[in-house]
């Protein structure tokens, strides 16, 4: 029996066999022959455990549940329309769900001011403060909500009075008079006056804010500005 080096064949990382050269003996190659059918006979004892444990039980429950997954397959087809329908539908109104922006405008309009210059107002101001879009980005989508208060003052015209008691005042008077035949002379004559009491009226505006209204703003279908859309009180 010849002496060589055994070399091992790995199939797997649990699985080796032992490889027959073409030139060894019979007698030497037994063990190996014998080794290598041990091993085919465990890994066909294990394919078929995992046949009869794992491979049968899974095609048994495919095979009986096949129907069901059929049927939700169908399902799936039948309502795919009605679930693509619901996504455009919460896509396109999605932006209704967004919570409305709050703005006060600065400045205080007249409450006997016309309702369309106010409007007309407020609108310039707020595609110009808070654009819906610019050539760069885009800062709010159609369906959004803008609700802008403004302030409304009132004028009344305040009478504001004093008095006070001047008393007797003297006043001096220079004159100059003419004389036929004696040319000009001059004198100072003092008269005293009772000036009494004396009042004192000044008129003056007041103004004050009354009054808030709302107004409420959305995006126009194109996406590109704010349009007036209703009063809110």
């Amino acid at each position: 029996m010849s002496s060589y080096t055994r070399e091992i064949c790995k199939l797997t990382d649990n699985q080796i066999v032992f490889p027959i050269k073409d030139y060894e003996n019979i007698g030497d190659s037994l063990s190996s022959i014998n080794y290598n059918f041990k091993a085919l006979e465990v890994y066909t004892c294990n394919f078929e455990y995992s046949a009869n444990n794992i491979w049968n039980p899974l095609y048994s429950a495919f095979t009986q549940n096949s129907a069901i997954w059929e049927n939700l397959v169908n399902n799936v087809q039948t309502n795919s329309s009605c679930w693509q329908e619901t996504y455009n539908t919460v896509k396109t109104l999605s932006a209704y769900w967004l919570k409305p922006v709050s703005l006060i405008y600065p400045y205080p309009f007249n409450i006997d001011g016309s309702e369309e210059d106010i409007i007309n107002v407020v609108s310039v101001w707020i595609n110009e403060t808070i654009p819906v879009a610019t050539t760069s980005c885009r800062n709010f989508v159609v369906g959004q909500q803008l609700f802008v208060f403004t302030p409304q003052y009132s004028q009344v015209n305040k009478i504001f009075s004093q008095e006070a008691n001047l008393g007797t005042k003297t006043i001096e008077v220079e004159y100059t008079v003419n004389c036929i035949g004696r040319g000009t002379r001059g004198g100072v004559k003092t008269v005293n006056v009772d000036l009494g009491n004396q009042r004192i009226d000044i008129s003056a505006a007041d103004q004050f804010i009354s009054n808030f209204a709302g107004l409420k703003f959305v995006v126009n279908p194109q996406g590109t500005s704010w349009i007036y859309d209703s009063a809110l009180y």
